[in-house]
């Protein structure tokens, strides 16, 4: 079972997906402007952009999906029930095994008849039956818990992105993993750092 994280990559970084697009109508082109100031970071001197006014921006997905509190837990939300189940599976599998392991041993030292140990191995039958079921029921309720959990996520950082357009005026926000999507952009159309500090800002109101 994959966990969320691996899901919601995927989710959101689909070739070069455009979380929210304003109205191209909705006012004049603007000049790109830039202001840096010099600081530094790691020991290192670099430009860090103070303004920039520009018509489209870019968030790394990775960043946002290692650092967003909301994301992170609804991945370890996920990654208990797996636990859980999974524990659940290897106690009904450790419980069959030495039921088998009974019935041979009581056959072999013949206290058990013929027919009591094809009854027995019917039990047995049933019971790896009932495992195999509860092995589906399990996968299943995770698959539909994961995708669950993926939509609300999703839902969060778009209507998080309409909000924070309304100040912004980009005419385009687009995801990018890696170098997946984006091959070069300039620094300060990254505003990903931004996105997440305001994301953890809103979840931690709630």
């Amino acid at each position: 079972m994959k966990n969320i994280t691996d899901i919601l990559v995927g989710i959101l970084t689909v070739a070069v997906v455009v979380l929210y697009i304003l109205h191209f109508t909705s006012k004049p082109q603007e000049e790109v402007q830039v202001k840096t100031e010099r600081v530094i970071v790691n020991g290192k001197p670099q430009d860090k952009v103070v303004n920039a006014t520009t018509e489209i921006a870019y968030v790394n997905v990775d960043s946002l999906l290692a650092k967003y509190a909301y994301a992170k837990d609804l991945n370890e939300q996920l990654l208990k029930k797996e636990k859980t189940a999974r524990a659940q599976l290897a106690a009904k599998e450790n419980q069959l095994r030495t039921d088998y392991t009974n019935v041979q041993a009581r056959y072999q030292k013949g206290l058990l008849s013929r027919d009591e140990a094809e009854m027995e191995g019917q039990k047995l039958n049933r019971q790896q039956k009932d495992l195999q079921d509860l092995n589906a029921k399990l996968t299943k309720s995770l698959m539909d818990d994961e995708k669950s959990l993926n939509k609300k996520l999703q839902d969060k950082v778009q209507a998080f992105f309409k909000e924070y357009n309304k100040t912004k005026h980009y005419k385009a926000i687009f995801s990018n993993s890696g170098n997946d999507n984006i091959f070069y952009a300039e620094e300060y159309l990254n505003i990903t750092n931004d996105v997440i500090s305001k994301l953890n800002e809103d979840y931690k109101k709630k």
